[in-house]
């Protein structure tokens, strides 16, 4: 498919692996292959030595960082960089969902929104299915009728039954993002 490009999440909870593992593995992936790192509750430091240390192409800040946050990793990795931010989807609180998704979609600095699921335990890797079809209404057929800029990728215990339909807007989680 044009315009898809494959990517790795490197650093992930509850899997997590070491930085010195990451840039082991790293120079042996295609160049087309993203090297995004998932970073939880990381401090910008962590997170710029990482990226340094492992060659990575983009970030997911899989956490309530400051909105800043994007920006002052672009001033200090460079434009180049993807960053992703997430929301962590329930059905409760879609409105406030929904606003952080307006928030993020508003940041030149963010290139994607990821949707994903949680636990009482972990932020993200569960496996655990949300319901989609109060995603779908709340986050992704508003993003495309307020024309929303920011990609959106679809995570969180996908399966055959639940897997919403792809947009030019919308990408599935499963390994592979669209981006432009």
């Amino acid at each position: 498919m044009p315009g898809q490009m494959r990517w790795l999440r490197l650093c992930a909870q509850p899997r997590r692996v070491t930085a010195a593992q990451v840039a082991a593995i790293v120079p042996h992936l295609p160049a087309t292959v993203e090297k995004i790192g998932v970073f939880v509750d990381a401090a910008l430091e962590e997170i710029v030595s990482t990226v340094q240390a492992c060659g990575l192409t983009g970030v997911q800040l899989h956490f309530d960082a400051e909105p800043e946050l994007p920006a002052r990793l672009h001033e200090r990795l460079g434009p180049e960089l993807r960053i992703l931010r997430v929301i962590h989807f329930n059905e409760q609180s879609a409105a406030r969902h929904a606003a952080q998704l307006a928030e993020h979609s508003q940041n030149p600095h963010v290139d994607a929104v990821l949707v994903d699921s949680r636990t009482a335990s972990a932020v993200g890797g569960t496996g655990v299915t949300f319901d989609w079809a109060a995603a779908r209404t709340t986050l992704f057929q508003n993003a495309e009728a307020q024309e929303v800029k920011t990609r959106l990728i679809a995570a969180g215990g996908l399966n055959p039954d639940n897997v919403p339909k792809p947009s030019p807007r919308c990408a599935l989680g499963r390994g592979c993002s669209l981006w432009r």
